[in-house]
């Protein structure tokens, strides 16, 4: 069974309390959870984009490189985090 995501979770103890600013706490807590989800989804897709291989000692600097390497950096933080969560 998945865990559900701690945004999803605190948004859930806002919504048990009858304060305003509780709900719209949780609101924001769920619509920040959906944007982090399709960023997840852009940077996914942006790992598996195919780059041009180079000698270790070399690095390349196009920004096609630079685009992947920083889609994988933040995917590998993400599953880190949600790691540990768990």
């Amino acid at each position: 069974m998945d865990k559900q995501p701690e945004a999803l979770r605190l948004a859930d103890v806002f919504d048990a309390f009858d304060i305003p600013l509780d709900r719209e706490a949780a609101a924001e807590l769920r619509r920040l959870h959906q944007v982090n989800q399709e960023l997840v989804e852009v940077a996914e897709m942006a790992a598996g984009i195919s780059i041009h291989t180079l000698p270790d000692r070399m690095k390349c600097r196009c920004s096609q490189c630079d685009m992947v390497n920083l889609a994988r950096s933040i995917l590998a933080k993400h599953k880190e985090k949600q790691n540990e969560t768990i």
